[in-house]
């Protein structure tokens, strides 16, 4: 299920004025309706899935995230050792945004795209991997 990110199913609906507006025929809070989508929010960060990922990873943060640990670390694959077309990744996604680097690891493209078709994806992904490196 995709949410948008102003879902007006959290507003909630009041009669004085006091930080509101209209919506069509109704007046909703907004302060109340953004404490609500945060909270949303925050539930969705401790789900499984990695939601939002996609807007994450073409993110400035993320560029930034990337390049600081291929500075450390270097861009070699972590299964066959070639530099060439490497893509960080996640081995722990429900970090998003606060990676440890032991969450991180670099595989070139073809790696990675053979670790996901092998396992998906999911929150932890750390006994997948481990198996996934010892193959």
């Amino acid at each position: 299920m995709k949410y948008s990110r102003v879902d007006m199913s959290h507003a909630v609906e009041i009669k004085d004025t006091h930080h509101s507006t209209n919506f069509g025929n109704r007046r909703f809070d907004f302060k109340a309706s953004i404490e609500a989508e945060r909270d949303f929010f925050r539930r969705a960060r401790k789900s499984k899935a990695p939601q939002h990922y996609h807007a994450y990873i073409k993110s400035p943060a993320w560029a930034q995230r990337r390049q600081q640990y291929f500075s450390k670390f270097g861009r070699a694959c972590a299964k066959c050792g070639t530099t060439r077309r490497t893509q960080l990744h996640h081995i722990v996604y429900s970090a998003r945004g606060r990676e440890k680097d032991k969450h991180l690891s670099p595989l070139c493209r073809s790696h990675h795209d053979e670790f996901h078709s092998l396992y998906g994806s999911k929150g932890n992904m750390t006994r997948e991997w481990n198996e996934y490196l010892k193959q």
